[in-house]
This record gives structure tokens, sequence and C-alpha cells, in this order.
């Protein structure tokens, strides 16, 4: 990218990123607009699927002076291309472009101005195999499923059930479930066998972070919990 490409996007979110003037590696001003200088591919596994925590350690690791990410949280999609992803699909399965890209593990919940920096220095997610990403919605389906037994919304409208009650519930509801679930041959789900040796709080931990959208904010715990592997959260 030889002399650095301008960064296209609107007035508002292109000022956002001068205050990274000097602290990004990838960021330079030029005739009153910035540039960036290079672009960062996004980490992938050997199917093809985005590594979300190792991106955003990528992304960060731009950063070299100390920075406090402002604008109000919006979602980032990994694959963030709606266009793109939109046309994928077939006769049985019309939809696969679309769920793919609003997987939850596919998806971040992101200061504004953080978000404007991965789109100007990040290139697109190269597109995946059909097969893959159709395996990837139905494994994420069946994990968002059995988070939906042990998640604490479960019971939550039963003011008639004490609370040690409804948490007994929920542990038998996410066993039970267990039961029926395929591992799958993507790995989104994690080992069965050892999320079936969990209680109710283990399970949720270990699962919400695949089966819900993960946020990454300023603080040192929300960092701290974002970069948690979902093996640190099972007791193995």
């Amino acid at each position: 990218m030889a002399g650095g490409e301008r960064v296209s996007m609107p007035r508002a979110d292109e000022q956002s990123l001068r205050q990274l003037i000097g602290k990004s590696t990838l960021l330079v001003e030029r005739d009153g607009h910035v540039y960036v200088t290079d672009k960062l591919e996004i980490p992938c596994d050997e199917f093809g699927l985005p590594l979300r925590e190792q991106f955003v350690k990528d992304v960060l690791a731009t950063i070299v002076e100390p920075h406090v990410w402002t604008g109000s949280y919006d979602l980032h999609h990994l694959a963030w291309s709606r266009e793109r992803f939109r046309r994928i699909g077939s006769k049985d399965h019309p939809s696969v472009g679309v769920e793919f890209r609003g997987a939850p593990q596919n998806k971040l919940r992101l200061n504004r101005q953080l978000h404007n920096y991965i789109h100007a220095s990040t290139h697109e997610l190269r597109m995946l195999d059909f097969g893959v990403m159709l395996q990837f919605t139905q494994e994420t389906t069946r994990l968002v499923q059995l988070y939906d037994t042990i998640c604490l919304r479960s019971y939550e409208d039963r003011s008639d059930i004490p609370e040690d009650e409804k948490e007994a519930k929920r542990l038998e509801n996410f066993r039970a479930k267990l039961e029926t679930v395929k591992q799958g041959w993507l790995g989104v789900m994690p080992d069965v066998d050892i999320l079936k040796t969990l209680d109710a709080t283990e399970a949720r931990g270990a699962l919400r972070g695949i089966a819900r959208v993960k946020g990454l904010s300023n603080a040192r715990k929300s960092k701290r919990t974002f970069f948690a592997s979902t093996s640190d959260k099972i007791a193995t």
C-alpha cells in the first residue's frame, strides 16, 4: 500500500481517528486527511472461520501509546460486508450468509472509535466455503439453544419458584439437552463430556462468551474477561 490509502468513511468517523495519529502504527495524517499505511488480515482457523479474540489482539497491538477509546457502543460484524454475505445461500438454505454474519461469535460490541479504527485498518474477511458456513450456523444454533437452557433468563418469570429450585431445573434441562447435542466437526461446541461435569454457574461461564456477543470496554476487568479462553472457564 505504497503511500497509504485515504480512509473512506463519514467525516465524523474520520475525525474520531485523528486522536490516534502518533499512537497507531497504521495511521498517518496528510493534507488534512487520515491515511492508513497498511491493513491487517483477519486471522482465521483452518476452516477460514475468524479468530475473534486473536483479531482484537492484533488490532490493539498496533496502538503503541496508552489510549482510552471513545464513543458509544455499537456492533461490529467480523463479516462486515452485508451485501457480500446477503447473497450467500442455496435453495434449501437461502439465508446461510446472513445467519453466518449475524452469529454471536462473529460480532463484537465496541466503542465507536475502535469500531471505526477496525474498519479503517483491516481487510474484509475472506469468503468461506459454503459448506463450512452452513455447518457453522447449524452448530451455532445448537449451542445457543443449549445456552438458553442454563442462562439466568430461564425461569425468570416464575416468581413462585425459589431461586435454588430454578437453578436445579436449569441444570436438569441443560444436562438433558446435552444428551441430544452432536459435537460437530467444526468444534463450535466445547467438549460435551466436559460440559456434562459442570454445575450451572460453570456451564454459563463456559458458554456465554460463545453463545452471546462479547463486548470490550476500556476497563481492565473487561479486557481480562474478553480474552479469557473457553478452556480457562471449564474445569478440566
